[in-house]
């Protein structure tokens, strides 16, 4: 006989928080990724972001390790309000892994409320997580309810917005884990389906992956679809056979354990219950082996195996984790009579029974004493009923009497009050008729500045293609055409032989240098290394054509993608051009570092010099061509600039540029 509650508890008690952070599948070398990009030169803004993700790493693990790369990113933000804001997220992390949950739930309200104030993609990825976030805690306080419908009605939409597929995987995975719980097995079913899917597709971290095939194959497993299951946690063991000793191990014995059970293949299922118990034990994660432990004590309760059955339950009545709930204590006992019922042994079947009734009494008792005081309000209440029926019956002869006088009081109010609301609906309608024209003109010049906005848009677009086109004919122009009129000149004059007095030698010099100084003004009109080579080695050109024995650059590319639409890469190269321009005619600097990196859709760019700086508040009032050219190109394609800077303290550059999507 298969004990049905007892594993239904078991599952509700130590089924996975969709909250839990993951720990990464190679802790050890993403930890140390990080860590060398802190110690590397990347940009303040980068450091900031790398120090965040290692505080989400450890948090749960070492609080210690938290607090001090929280703070350390905190430091690195500076006055970023962006970065700032995120910072509340990731300290609302910490407080929920440590229990905190109403610091949490303040910290994850005030990042998400906070990054609706930025307009980015990403900002509306970091809104959505927070309000996941905040959602769990409300799990975590037994208000599944609220998670589910801030799920469904808002982080859900926010992570379809952001374009961000594997954050809108794991919300899918959070809604089967939901549909799980609450016995809706075809629906976890399918949410784990598109989770894993998008999982798949955008190549999510391993850790991830792991949690959905091991949802998915335990929705397969309640709906006895075994070989469906099998598939998935095959997917499982390929990704955890190279880390034997990873915590993950444990949610593939437990769900290769509940496959075995479902085809009542117990030593199989025994087995991989054994195996992930003893590696629970050296990882003490309790609440993990309590899972194994309930696992087999089905296993031998469908074998019939009851001594075994009894070892297992007294184990884990001696484990706080499980024995510190009332309902767990009730449902051993339980299991345990019928454990001894099934031996036939019926005096301590009925002893295990009279305990079960003894703990059940004490836990019911608060609501059978409020269910008593219910029943004597009920009865106080019909008492008093038939008081005032007789009360009643004395008054309705004066009651009578007193109508007829009422009644032409009542048509009269009755009338008096018509006329008022005829008047305050009439007043209201008119109201709302004129606060409609003022919406509708609103929306209308609202309509025009959006039209005005987008035609200055093109025609920035417009006239930046337009200048790059012209570029690159006058480049052309000047190479093939001036250039080899030149080179023609100069051959010609070289066979007329050596003059007598070196006249002719002067002119064939100068014609050299004006060649050189002509193919330089062709290279910085359209480079060729950006044509033939693509934009990194482009802007390495670029700065190392700059350098002087008075100034050193400094050029960092990181993840640039060869494959960018060339008008993009051709944009990217003169803000470059235009910004880094600026730092050496303007700065006097020893020394500028150029940053250049992209993730995906984002690229960003970061120049950084020691030289005199500037007061940033007074470039409005004297903004050259240069920067209006920087700002126009910034803006074709939706990014963001910002510049700090202050008289001797030298000047940082920071670009977000948003590729189109392909």
């Amino acid at each position: 006989m298969k004990l049905a509650a007892p594993l239904f508890l078991l599952l509700c008690f130590l089924t996975l928080n969709v909250g839990a952070q993951l720990k990464p599948l190679d802790l050890p070398r993403y930890s140390d990724s990080l860590g060398r990009l802190l110690q590397g030169t990347a940009s303040d803004s980068v450091k900031s972001r790398a120090s965040f993700l290692l505080a989400e790493t450890w948090a749960g693990i070492d609080t210690a390790k938290h607090g001090t790369y929280l703070r350390q990113g905190i430091q690195l933000a500076g006055k970023n309000g962006y970065l700032l804001t995120a910072a509340k997220y990731y300290a609302g992390i910490g407080q929920m892994m440590t229990g905190r949950l109403d610091e949490a739930e303040a910290s994850f309200q005030q990042a998400a409320n906070g990054m609706q104030k930025f307009g980015a993609k990403e900002a509306r990825s970091f809104r959505a997580r927070a309000l996941y976030s905040y959602g769990v805690v409300q799990q975590l306080k037994d208000n599944q309810k609220e998670f589910t419908e801030l799920l469904t009605n808002q982080v859900i939409p926010l992570a379809q917005q952001s374009g961000d597929s594997v954050f809108l995987g794991k919300c899918y995975f959070a809604l089967g884990m939901v549909f799980k719980n609450t016995q809706q097995y075809a629906k976890a079913e399918q949410y784990g389906l598109r989770a894993v899917e998008l999982f798949e597709r955008h190549k999510a971290a391993p850790e991830q992956l792991l949690a959905g095939y091991h949802a998915l194959a335990e929705a397969y497993l309640l709906q006895q679809k075994s070989s469906a299951a099998r598939t998935v946690l095959d997917k499982a063991l390929s990704i955890l056979r190279p880390y034997p000793h990873s915590e993950y191990f444990l949610d593939y014995y437990a769900a290769d354990a509940m496959y075995y059970t479902s085809l009542n293949q117990y030593a199989q299922s025994l087995s991989s219950i054994d195996k992930g118990i003893l590696l629970a034990q050296q990882l003490h994660e309790v609440r993990k082996e309590l899972r194994l432990q309930g696992q087999k004590l089905n296993v031998y309760f469908n074998q019939k195996n009851f001594p075994k059955a009894r070892e297992v339950m007294n184990y884990m009545l001696s484990q706080p984790a499980w024995a510190a709930y009332a309902t767990n204590r009730m449902i051993t006992f339980m299991a345990m009579a019928e454990a001894y019922a099934g031996e036939g042994n019926m005096k301590m079947a009925f002893e295990w029974q009279k305990r079960y009734s003894s703990t059940s009494d004490s836990f019911y008792q608060g609501r059978l004493q409020n269910d008593i005081a219910a029943m004597e309000v009920k009865y106080q209440s019909r008492e008093k009923q038939q008081k005032i029926a007789v009360l009643e019956a004395q008054q309705q002869q004066n009651i009578l009497k007193a109508k007829s006088a009422r009644l032409l009081n009542v048509l009269l109010s009755a009338g008096t009050i018509f006329l008022l609301i005829t008047t305050v609906l009439l007043i209201i309608y008119y109201r709302n008729k004129r606060k409609l024209s003022r919406q509708q003109e609103i929306n209308y010049q609202q309509q025009l500045r959006e039209l005005q906005q987008e035609q200055q848009l093109r025609f920035a677009q417009a006239m930046l293609e337009g200048e790059e086109r012209e570029r690159l004919r006058v480049a052309r122009d000047l190479h093939d055409g001036l250039g080899g009129m030149l080179a023609g000149i100069k051959i010609n004059l070289s066979q007329q032989g050596p003059s007598k007095d070196g006249n002719l030698d002067g002119v064939i010099q100068r014609l050299d240098q004006s060649l050189s100084e002509l193919r330089r003004i062709a290279r910085n009109m359209m480079p060729e290394s950006l044509l033939k080579l693509g934009l990194s080695m482009a802007l390495k050109d670029l700065c190392e054509s700059l350098i002087t024995p008075e100034t050193a650059i400094d050029f960092q590319v990181y993840g640039v993608d060869p494959g960018m639409d060339p008008a993009i890469q051709a944009n990217i190269y003169r803000i470059v051009q235009e910004v880094l321009s600026n730092a050496v005619r303007h700065a006097g600097a020893g020394h500028i570092m150029v940053q250049c990196s992209q993730d995906g859709h984002i690229f960003l760019i970061t120049v950084e010099d020691d030289g005199k700086g500037f007061d940033p508040t007074q470039l409005d009032k004297a903004e050259g061509i240069g920067m209006i050219n920087i700002r126009n190109r910034v803006d074709y394609l939706n990014g963001k600039l910002d510049i700090s800077s202050s008289p001797g303290q030298g000047t940082v550059v920071n670009i977000e540029l948003f590729l189109p999507q392909a």
